[in-house]
């Protein structure tokens, strides 16, 4: 679990200036942007979330 603090809402709003997503799947982005550790990828089956996550750069992991 990443922990949740200004500098992540702040990325969260930023986010939802230009993508189409829920305000929990924002948060969810942010906090892996803002992570001091570097991650892989975010992992998801939200299609519109994989969709903007891939726009602002992200690897999107979704397991089968």
């Amino acid at each position: 679990m990443l922990p949740m603090n200004d500098v992540v809402l702040r990325t969260a709003e930023t986010i939802t200036a230009t993508a189409s997503l829920k305000s929990l799947d924002c948060i969810h982005i942010a906090s892996m942007i803002t992570s001091a550790t570097p991650l892989l990828g975010i992992i998801t089956y939200d299609k519109a979330m994989a969709a903007n996550a891939e726009v602002l750069g992200i690897k999107v992991l979704s397991p089968k």
